[in-house]
């Protein structure tokens, strides 16, 4: 489970940070062209597995590097978000979503928007921390 959430963290980032590099490794370039492509599908498996990720790391409690693990999803969750929020899929849900609860959703994927470049570090971060831990 740790390697596919390492997976899904670093997509994330390099989605994220290559919008603050003027000059992008080759290979960042051609990784974030092909999550661009599918990015639909990207964003809702990752918000998706950040949840189931999150709710079983908390039952299993692993012991060493939990912390990593819990944080590690709650980003990807919340670097999916603004993408998963805004797909056509959604849309029969969102009617059935109270407002107030909507309009907080909104709140967080604004904050995100707007912090995208040191959520990109925080990422970063987070992957480095998930790789130890994990390897």
């Amino acid at each position: 489970m740790g390697l596919i959430t390492l997976v899904f963290l670093l997509a994330f980032t390099a989605l994220y940070l290559s919008k603050s590099w003027e000059k992008k490794p080759e290979f960042v370039t051609k990784a974030v062209e092909k999550i661009t492509a599918n990015l639909d599908k990207v964003a809702l498996g990752g918000a998706g597995y950040g949840v189931i990720a999150l709710v079983l790391a908390l039952l299993m409690s692993s012991g060493g590097g939990l912390v990593v693990r819990l944080i590690a999803n709650l980003l990807i969750i919340v670097m999916a978000l603004p993408f998963v929020f805004d797909q056509p899929l959604l849309s029969k849900i969102k009617e059935k979503i109270p407002a107030g609860v909507t309009e907080q959703i909104k709140k967080v994927i604004d904050l995100v928007k707007k912090q995208e470049k040191n959520i990109g570090y925080a990422g970063a971060v987070v992957s480095l921390l998930l790789f130890a831990v994990e390897f």
